[in-house]
């Protein structure tokens, strides 16, 4: 027992003396305060030994070393530190905080990928620790208290958007590069867009007609997905609960086996529905529904070639259940011999409405770089749109349910999109180029789309890039168009970018647009007991001009920096399209060019200051102006004001985030026929504050983070306003707005792990 003891003894000696421990504590050069949670990343001269190591709260680490070492600690906000370290040593590393914001590699509309503050364009990346503090689940979500965007809701068309006061029909909405199709009412659901696996959103304001072409005046919003190119697995896994009735689970996992990359995710999303009224009812305000969303990606990696095959699936089942009512039968009750007795019974019952909605993308995408100075890029697509409505006739005393007769109250429509794109980048000496080809083919049928319509786009797109001085740059694009259905003009845009002083950014654009009318736009048929909307054949495509000017100032110093900018609009509509209402029955409307130049203009102002890592404050004001119907030259004004302030404690981990928007007066008008006559009618919602508050923290080394928080503090459900919900597809009616479903409560819990 004796000589097993002494073996155990003189072998971890052994070890201790081949393997001595090195100490290592992380603090900060400007305070000297410990910095716990830093990545420590250690490597043998010989490159046979690598380590991975993160702080604990004192800032402190211990590695095993066995001969000498590089070391490279890094932390969120602080510049990365590479030095040597040696077996059995103790070292303190100063590292330096980064004052300035991290600049993200940005690829929307860009020639090639480009760092934010080098792009032309002005372009807001919303990145992966902003969807964390904000604790979104979908698009809608994280877009909700942005400047200079508006978010709405609608019980059974979803979440729509406004940018630059224009509404969804001119905002491109991508995920990686593919537009994505189902329109309803002129907008994607941003509701249906969930960012289970969104790495970050990229959001460019003004025209991208010559990029992305029709949809794209107000400018393009792109979902960019997870990419894992550090480890050789991760997995994350999400779970999110919300007082309201929100429960949500989704997973990804990413794995690299030398240069090939597999992803997979899926998601289940389950809301509860919520009703403002105490009273039993059947009927929702917001409509409960159940979503399932899988992605499947396989990509090939080498310094030269770049291959990913995607495939992307979403489903939703959205319920809008109606009123009770009492309708009756005669019942035999006794049946005795040639005696029967009869008596009339009233049952409750309801019709309700079953949404289901599907999509579907296929997309295949190769980039080559020969070389630094040239690329070719192919990229085609395959996206399928499917939405399905069903009324049942429900007797809730029997438990019964069938499909109701009435074939008016049944619909399918399907769209079907097919994207192919190729493009050639070069870069001589200050000049850079790109040119290559876009063809968009759309196919709608369905029992409200008059027969199988189909629009086809070809495009030749050129752009090109001049930079006579390092700090200045010019760009222009032209985008030649054969639509199948509209004459389409040659489409074009001008962009300068100048910075005239260190840290100043001038950036100024000017850009023409086309869009076609849609599908439903033109062969709608929706006529029902509660709808009576039709498309117009004879509609024109839309024409338009936009002019963007900014200028973004920071000025730093030792310890903190601050920002500064001014962003200024102007878009000039020629045949926007709209409806034109009846008076008599609210519920019937067409479709129609407004005659004469529809506006709108807007300016921005906007102030951030940075203390990296530990505190982060951001506040803007913006004012949108839009053409009144009556009088395309006068304007009506909506201001809206935000403020968000993150809080990152570096001793006990948490981050502390608080977002603030106040959402102005915002008017709409409308056309409204009166027996021959055209009116002007507007409709209007109040003003109203929304304000979310939420923590975060790591647990277990950044493997779990725990998120807990209050969104719709100042519980806001309903503000006045007037001509009900102000779509075709409402109805019309006045009363109150439905905003959002009060104050609730919510917890999430993030885990994430990895293997390097």
């Amino acid at each position: 027992m004796k000589i097993y003891f002494l073996s155990i003894v003189l072998l971890l000696s052994s070890y201790w003396l081949q393997a001595q421990q090195t100490i290592i504590k992380v603090v900060d050069a400007s305070n000297g305060e410990s910095i716990p949670s830093a990545h420590v990343c250690t490597e043998s001269s010989n490159k046979t030994e690598r380590g991975f190591h993160i702080t604990d709260l004192d800032g402190n680490i211990k590695v095993p070393l066995n001969s000498k070492a590089q070391v490279a600690i890094s932390f969120i906000g602080y510049q990365t530190y590479i030095d040597s370290i040696e077996p059995g040593k103790t070292y303190t590393f100063r590292i330096k905080p980064t004052i300035e914001e991290i600049s993200e590699v940005v690829v929307t509309g860009q020639i090639k990928p480009e760092t934010k503050d080098k792009s032309i364009y002005n372009v807001q990346v919303i990145n992966s620790l902003q969807i964390q503090n904000k604790a979104a689940n979908n698009l809608g979500e994280l877009l909700s208290n942005e400047l200079n965007m508006s978010v709405g809701n609608s019980g059974i068309l979803g979440t729509s958007i406004q940018m630059q006061g224009l509404s969804g029909e001119h905002i491109k909405i991508l995920i990686d590069g593919v537009p994505v199709i189902g329109r309803q009412n002129g907008g994607i659901d941003l509701g249906q867009l969930n960012l289970q696996d969104i790495d970050h959103v990229e959001v460019v304001e003004g025209p991208m007609s010559v990029v992305y072409g029709s949809n794209a005046l107000a400018g393009a919003i792109n979902l960019i997905t997870k990419k894992n190119n550090r480890t050789k697995y991760n997995l994350n896994l999400n779970t999110y609960y919300e007082t309201v009735g929100v429960y949500n689970i989704d997973g990804i996992f990413t794995t690299n086996l030398k240069n090939h990359h597999f992803a997979l995710s899926g998601a289940r999303n389950y809301f509860d529905g919520y009703s403002y009224s105490d009273i039993e009812q059947r009927t929702f305000n917001f409509n409960p529904k159940l979503q399932y969303s899988t992605m499947l990606e396989y990509g090939y990696n080498t310094q030269k070639l770049q291959l990913s095959l995607k495939q992307d699936y979403f489903n939703e089942k959205l319920a809008n259940l109606g009123s009770m009512y009492e309708s009756g039968d005669t019942i035999i009750t006794n049946a005795i011999a040639d005696s029967t007795t009869k008596e009339y019974f009233a049952f409750p019952n309801a019709d309700d409405e079953l949404y289901q909605t599907a999509r579907a993308n296929t997309k295949a995408e190769i980039q080559y770089k020969p070389s630094e100075k040239n690329a070719i890029s192919f990229m085609a697509a395959y996206s399928f749109y499917n939405r399905i409505k069903n009324t049942y006739h429900k007797n809730l005393y029997y438990e019964t349910s069938e499909l109701t007769q009435d074939l008016s109250k049944q619909d399918t429509t399907k769209f079907n999109s097919v994207i192919s794109r190729a493009s050639y980048t070069q870069q001589i000496n200050k000049v850079d180029f790109q040119t290559g080809y876009d063809i968009n083919i759309e196919t709608g049928e369905g029992k409200r789309i008059t027969d199988i319509q189909r629009i086809d786009d070809y495009a030749a797109f050129l752009s090109i890039q001049y930079k006579p001085l390092s700090k200045l740059s010019f760009q222009g694009g032209t985008r030649f168009i054969y639509n199948t259905k509209f004459n389409a003009p040659i489409v074009y845009s001008l962009n300068a970018k100048w910075d005239p002083i260190s840290n100043l950014n001038i950036r100024a654009s000017y850009g023409t647009g086309f869009r076609s009318p849609s599908l439903k736009e033109l062969y709608l048929n929706f006529v029902d007991v509660n709808h009576e909307v039709k498309g117009n054949p004879n509609l024109e495509a839309e024409y338009s001009e936009n002019i963007n000017l900014s200028f973004n100032y920071k000025r730093d110093n030792d310890k903190h920096s601050n920002g500064y900018a001014i962003k200024l609009f102007h878009n000039r509509i020629e045949n926007k399209i709209d409806y034109l209402y009846d008076s008599v029955k609210a519920s019937k409307a067409d479709y129609i060019n407004i005659d004469g130049i529809y506006k709108t203009i807007g300016g921005q102002l906007e102030y951030t200051f940075y203390l990296h890592p530990r505190f982060e404050f951001k506040t803007g004001v913006n004012y949108t102006g839009k053409s009144k119907f009556a009088d395309l030259n006068d304007y009506t004004y909506t201001p809206d004001y935000t403020a968000s302030l993150n809080y990152h404690n570096l001793k006990y981990l948490f981050r502390l985030n608080i977002f603030y928007k106040y959402n102005g007066k915002q008017s709409q008008f409308y056309s409204v026929k009166k027996g021959e006559e055209t009116n002007i009618e507007e409709r209007y919602i109040s003003p109203y504050n929304m304000l979310d508050v939420s923590v975060n923290r790591p647990f277990y080394d950044d493997k779990v983070t725990v998120a807990c928080g209050i969104k719709n503090l100042l519980d806001v459900k309903t503000v006045d306003g007037t001509g009900g919900s102000g779509d075709a597809h409402s109805g019309g009616g006045d009363g109150n707005s439905n905003i959002a479903w009060g104050r609730t409560f919510f917890v999430k819990i993030n885990i994430n792990i990895n293997k390097f």
